[in-house]
């Protein structure tokens, strides 16, 4: 099916009333645009894999931070066995006086 129907049919649900939201997941920063156009607009998440070794959505991550987009990184600390590969970070503190 093509990307275009397949983003048209979530449309078809929003103008409908069927669903409130919309998103995509594995889509390129071509799809990415594509999406809002076809949307009106209306796209709220795009999901796509990310993480520390994963950083090859980049580009969708800054489009969708210049389109205010969220963008939900699947896999954000590599998958549950690199998880442990990541260094650790301890709590956060405030400043003195804050």
């Amino acid at each position: 099916m093509p990307y275009e129907a397949s983003v048209g049919a979530l449309r078809h649900l929003l103008d409908d009333g069927k669903i409130q939201m919309a998103g995509v997941s594995n889509a390129n920063p071509d799809e990415t645009g594509l999406a809002q156009r076809i949307l009106d607009g209306r796209l709220v998440p795009v999901q796509n894999e990310f993480s520390p070794s994963f950083r090859t959505s980049e580009a969708e991550l800054r489009l969708c931070d210049g389109l205010e987009v969220a963008f939900l990184p699947w896999k954000p600390l590599g998958g549950i066995g690199n998880a442990a590969h990541l260094p650790s970070v301890g709590p956060a503190t405030r400043p003195a006086g804050g």
